[in-house]
């Protein structure tokens, strides 16, 4: 054992010696440099925004705005043409009757309705339209309402384009349709329902 101070100040700074590690600050940054240097971490915002581009580059989901339409909207294709039939016939076959920018020929008929109606399929000049004939003593309480929603702008209302009489017929002038709506709550295979969000069945 040691007898005097200087003794033990020798004894218990010599293990000191053997030890690898770093007394002064200097080269404990060093280490530290060194240890950052092996590691494959990008440390600077430009390195890790352009790993990120590469991990968007790389996924299959649409990016824009654009492409998420055309995703969501893709099952509409299959109801095109329904009446492509029933439209050319109304441009070809003779009959057609013609008012004011309307065309339509009784030959064409989508459907049948209540009191009578006949609903047609029909034209306004490159505008593809239903007309619907009604007969005018049945639907007079209706008209004024009927007029009244021409001029607005409503999301969940199909509305009417135009309306005329003759002798004895009022004509009402909607957007055609592919679908009505007991078609796309009754049928299970109308195809409008892959484009409804909410289940249709309750």
């Amino acid at each position: 054992m040691p007898t005097d101070a200087s003794d033990r100040g020798k004894t218990r700074t010599s293990p000191q010696a053997d030890t690898d590690i770093p007394t002064d600050i200097s080269s404990r940054d060093k280490n530290r440099s060194q240890d950052k240097a092996d590691t494959d971490i990008p440390t600077d915002i430009s390195s890790r925004d352009k790993n990120r581009s590469q991990d968007k580059a790389d996924t299959d989901m649409p990016t824009d705005a654009s492409d998420r339409g055309k995703t969501r909207t893709s099952p509409q294709a299959d109801t095109n043409g329904r009446w492509d039939s029933l439209l050319h016939d109304c441009k070809t076959k003779k009959g057609t009757k013609k008012v004011g920018s309307i065309e339509f020929n009784k030959d064409c008929t989508l459907a049948t309705g209540s009191f009578g109606a006949q609903i047609y399929v029909g034209y306004r000049g490159s505008q593809e339209v239903a007309v619907k004939r009604v007969c005018t003593e049945f639907i007079r309480g209706e008209l004024k309402v009927i007029n009244s929603l021409k001029d607005k702008s409503l999301k969940n209302v199909l509305q009417p384009v135009c309306c005329f009489s003759d002798d004895d017929f009022t004509y009402i002038v909607t957007p055609l349709c592919e679908y009505n709506l007991e078609e796309l709550i009754e049928d299970k295979s109308c195809p409008l329902r892959k484009l409804s969000k909410r289940p249709t069945e309750y």
